[in-house]
C-alpha cells in the first residue's frame, strides 16, 4: 500500500485480502536485508503454469552475472540479464523482516497510507508513525523497544463523513490528508486532550507534569527530566503504594445523587472497577439507584439512609479508594455542607491564580 524510508530502514504498509478477514500490518526491512536478498542468487521458477514454484537449479543462472545487483546505468545491463530477469523476476525467499515480525498489526482496519515523523523517531528507539484509513480515520502509532512493543496514542477523525484517505503528507506537526472530495490539514500535537497518565506518556509528543495524582498533560520539551512511556509501570507502582490512604468525603441530600470517584489515574482498558459498601463487606449492587459511569465512578441517585456510610474502590485485590459518605437531614446540614464546599473552591481558585501569576514570571 504504500511505504518510507527512514535512515536505511524501510517501513511498509500491507493490507490482506479484502474478500477475506481484513487488517494492516506495518512491517520493517533494512536495505542490507534486501541487499542480502538479492545477493543469494536464489530464485523461484515453475515449469508449468499449474506447477508449484521451486528453487532455480543453479547451472540456469548466468554464471557470470549477478541479476537484480544495483547499477549505475542499466544501458550496461546483457542481454542474458535482461532476459533471466523478465524470465524468472521472483526470489525464493523473502526478504527478512525487521525483528521477524509486524511493528504493528491492526485487524479488521485498512489501512491505505503511511507517513512517518521522521525528526523525532530515533533509530533503535521511539517511531512515530501515522496510517490513514479507508474510513477516514489516521491512527497515530508510537513504536518503541527496536518495535518489540507498540501503542495505538491517538486516532484522528478529521472527516464528518466515511471516505478513504487518498494520500497523507506530514510537515511540521501538522498532516496533510486528501480524500477523493477534499484536502484538510491538522495538527498532531494533541497533549492537552489527554486526562490519563499512561494515555499521555504513550503519546511521545507529551509528558506529565505534576504529582500522579494532581498533575496535567503537557508537551514534551527537548531538555528537562520529564517523564515518557518508560516511566508508567513505575508511576502505577507508587500510585497503588499511596492509593490505600485515599479517603475522599461525599455529603450528600436524602433524595439526591452523588458520584463517588476512584480517581484512578491510568486507563483502564476494560478492568473492571469493583465497588464495596463497608456495611455488608460486599459489591455493591447497581440497578436504578446505584449505578457506574463510563468511568466506572459509583454514583448513587436518591440517596437514602441505608446508603451512608464508606465505600471502597477495588482495582482487581488493590485499593483506589476510599469515598465517606455522609447524608444530609436537615436544611442545617445542607446550609454548613454547601458553606464548606464553596471554601473549597475559594482555596482552589486561589491556588491557581498563585500558579498562573508564578507561570507568567517563568517560575512554573
Amino acid at each position: 500500500q504504500d511505504v518510507q524510508l527512514v535512515n536505511d530502514t524501510f517501513y511498509a504498509l500491507f493490507i490482506s485480502s479484502t474478500n477475506g478477514s481484513s487488517g494492516s500490518a506495518i512491517c520493517a526491512f533494512t536495505v542490507q536485508s534486501v541487499k542480502d536478498r538479492f545477493a543469494d542468487r536464489v530464485y523461484k521458477y515453475r515449469e508449468t503454469l499449474t506447477s508449484v514454484y521451486s528453487p532455480l537449479p543453479a547451472e540456469k543462472i548466468p554464471a557470470d552475472s549477478s541479476p537484480g545487483k544495483c547499477i549505475e546505468n542499466s544501458k550496461t545491463l546483457k542481454d542474458v540479464e535482461e532476459n533471466f530477469m523478465m524470465e524468472y523476476p521472483l526470489k525464493d525467499a523473502p526478504v527478512q523482516q525487521k525483528g521477524g515480525a509486524p511493528l504493528v498489526f491492526l485487524d479488521d482496519i485498512q489501512m491505505h497510507v503511511l507517513q512517518i515523523d521522521k525528526e523525532r523517531s530515533q533509530q533503535g528507539g521511539s517511531l512515530i508513525l501515522y496510517a490513514g484509513s479507508n474510513t477516514g480515520d489516521v491512527y497515530k502509532i508510537h513504536s518503541w523497544d527496536n518495535g518489540k512493543k507498540h501503542a495505538i496514542a491517538t486516532v484522528f477523525s478529521p472527516l464528518t463523513s466515511y471516505e478513504g484517505i487518498r494520500d497523507m503528507k506530514f510537515l511540521n506537526d501538522t498532516l496533510y490528508i486528501s480524500t477523493d472530495s477534499s484536502v484538510k490539514q491538522f495538527g498532531v500535537v494533541v497533549c492537552d486532550k489527554y486526562i490519563k497518565i499512561d494515555a499521555c506518556l504513550y503519546d511521545p509528543y507529551c509528558t506529565w507534569n505534576g504529582s500522579i495524582f494532581a498533575g496535567v498533560c503537557q508537551v514534551r520539551k527537548a531538555a528537562g527530566n520529564l517523564y515518557t512511556h518508560e516511566n508508567i509501570p513505575k508511576l502505577m507502582d507508587e500510585y497503588f503504594n499511596k492509593a490505600g490512604d485515599n479517603v475522599t468525603s461525599r455529603i450528600v441530600g436524602v433524595g439526591f445523587s452523588t458520584t463517588l470517584p476512584h480517581y484512578y489515574p491510568f486507563t483502564l482498558d476494560g478492568k473492571k472497577v469493583t465497588w464495596r459498601h463497608a456495611k455488608t463487606d460486599k459489591e455493591v449492587k447497581l440497578d436504578m439507584s446505584n449505578m457506574k459511569t463510563c468511568n466506572q465512578d459509583l454514583v448513587l441517585s436518591r440517596a437514602k439512609k441505608d446508603d451512608e456510610g464508606t465505600y471502597v474502590a477495588y482495582l482487581e485485590d488493590r485499593k483506589l479508594n476510599t469515598v465517606e459518605v455522609k447524608l444530609m437531614e436537615t436544611n442545617e446540614d445542607m446550609e454548613n455542607a454547601w458553606k464548606a464546599r464553596f471554601t473549597e473552591w475559594c482555596e482552589v481558585f486561589d491556588q491557581v491564580k498563585k500558579y498562573s501569576a508564578s507561570c507568567n514570571q517563568g517560575s512554573c
